[in-house]
């Protein structure tokens, strides 16, 4: 069968679902689209989509009176008010594919943390609505005016609400561009809703850094019970013929009062453990580490993922599928005798473009500045962990002729795969991405030395394979449910 990515869900249920939303403001009628491309695929006109209405995926909220659809106004020569602008991650620096952006007929629902198989929440309905193309642009039509009228920016768990002042006098009839500071998804949950995360650390790799270069602010990471929204983890050391290095295990004395962080076998060892999280990120240990992986863990980590969670792992975390329960295992062709990297090892990866999810990716990577060449991904790193995906998987970007660091030919190397679960169904509940290089080898991130986060990160832009990264992560944590259930009319 052909794999359908739970990642991609939203941009595959939008394009086929918004053009039969039903009319907004407790109407019956039909919704039809005002923008002939929602979904910003390759060849649209690049303004992101729009569609008037409301019982989207986002939540229909039955029969409801609707006070803004009365300040929407009429205007001469098929003019309209519009709102655009583009949606960024929080740190205001990269596009956002995808993503919803409506004006809401009342209150959004509020966002349950934890995995699960149901869809978004229920419980409001949509005046105007609209999807972000891969340059993350959109374009709401028929916006009411007035004063603080409520905006919403969602995809997935992310959701950031802000209101706007469209004076009859001044927005009637014309565009007006929302500013890129409130146009950003959150940075804190005082701004916003932040999906809860569990991040084991690692001595291999700083995912951790990858976060906060995104944007997401020092107060959000905390130890599991903590404030924040991003629970951390300590990773396995990395012992091996070279020497240890070290998974960072605490915090400054600046944050969370210099915490240690609990141990990842302590998130890993059942799924009761794993089940309170949105997406479980796993930051490569710099090796295997198997007795800390045992078998309990493995069937653990996909029953977690059957519930609806959403797992993201790297390099030496390959062992989760690789060993992982048969069906698991079955998804791809793994390397028993990986190739030696170099430090500053280079090779080019090519993006799967001859399919649409994909395609998606390619034009997002080179809009969000990842790329010069459409299609490819440089890579500083790359491993050769796994050789090729089965149908029941997706390879996102591989390495046609792989060549280690002593000139050894290896054949191709997969570089980004995911899977849906349950696995081989058209259903989807929950999944799975593994990326086979670390975000930390085009950064100067001082790894494995166990020092306390955040000192061992640098600050800047995100690399090349650190934007891949960031566009998995927030396709990872998605919903299932009402957005899957119309997948197949793609």
């Amino acid at each position: 069968m052909r794999h359908r990515s739970a990642f991609f869900v939203l941009s595959v249920v939008a394009a086929a679902t918004i053009g039969g939303i039903a009319a907004g403001c407790g109407s019956s009628g039909s919704g039809a689209l005002t923008s002939a491309n929602t979904a910003g695929e390759p060849g649209d006109d690049g303004g992101g989509g729009s569609a008037d209405g409301a019982d989207s995926p986002l939540g229909d909220g039955g029969s409801q009176t609707c006070p803004l659809c009365d300040q929407r106004v009429s205007c001469p020569d098929g003019g309209d008010t519009t709102l655009t602008g583009t949606v960024y991650d929080p740190s205001g620096k990269l596009p956002v594919y995808s993503a919803f952006v409506y004006v809401p007929n009342g209150s959004p629902a509020p966002i349950v943390s934890g995995a699960s198989c149901s869809g978004p929440p229920k419980g409001v309905s949509q005046v105007s609505i609209a999807l972000t193309d891969t340059s993350g642009r959109f374009q709401l039509r028929n916006m009411p005016v007035g004063s603080k009228i409520p905006v919403v920016f969602e995809v997935g768990k992310w959701r950031r609400e802000i209101t706007v002042d469209l004076q009859p006098e001044t927005a009637a009839c014309r565009e007006t561009t929302v500013s890129k500071d409130l146009s950003r998804l959150p940075r804190t949950q005082f701004e916003g809703n932040i999906p809860l995360i569990a991040l084991s650390t690692g001595a291999g790799d700083s995912l951790e850094c990858t976060l906060r270069r995104m944007g997401i602010a020092d107060s959000e990471f905390s130890t599991r019970g903590g404030a924040g929204r991003i629970h951390l983890y300590k990773g396995e050391d990395a012992v091996t013929d070279a020497g240890s290095s070290l998974a960072t295990g605490a915090f400054t004395s600046a944050i969370d009062n210099g915490a240690p962080f609990p141990p990842s076998t302590s998130l890993w060892g059942s799924v009761g453990t794993l089940q309170p999280y949105d997406a479980v990120i796993l930051s490569c240990e710099g090796a295997v580490n198997a007795e800390s992986k045992p078998q309990t863990a493995l069937t653990a980590l996909y029953d977690y993922e059957s519930r609806g969670g959403r797992v993201f792992a790297n390099h030496q975390h390959q062992y989760w599928f690789s060993h992982g329960p048969a069906a698991v295992k079955a998804l791809g062709t793994w390397v028993t005798a990986p190739g030696t990297v170099g430090a500053g090892q280079k090779e080019t990866a090519s993006i799967n473009t001859g399919y649409v999810q994909a395609t998606a990716f390619a034009d997002w990577l080179q809009s969000a500045g990842g790329t010069t060449t459409h299609g490819q991904l440089d890579i500083t790193a790359p491993r050769d962990d796994l050789s090729a995906v089965s149908t029941n998987a997706h390879a996102w970007a591989t390495i046609p002729s792989y060549v280690d660091a002593n000139g050894k030919s290896g054949g191709s190397a997969v570089q980004i795969m995911s899977y849906t679960v349950p696995i081989g169904q058209a259903a989807i509940c929950g999944g799975a991405v593994f990326v086979d290089f670390h975000g930390s080898s085009a950064t100067r991130d001082q790894i494995g030395r166990g020092a306390p986060f955040p000192s061992a990160c640098t600050t800047g832009d995100l690399s090349p394979q650190e934007k891949a990264i960031e566009y998995m992560l927030l396709r990872e944590i998605q919903w299932p449910g009402a957005y899957i259930a119309n997948a197949s009319t793609r």
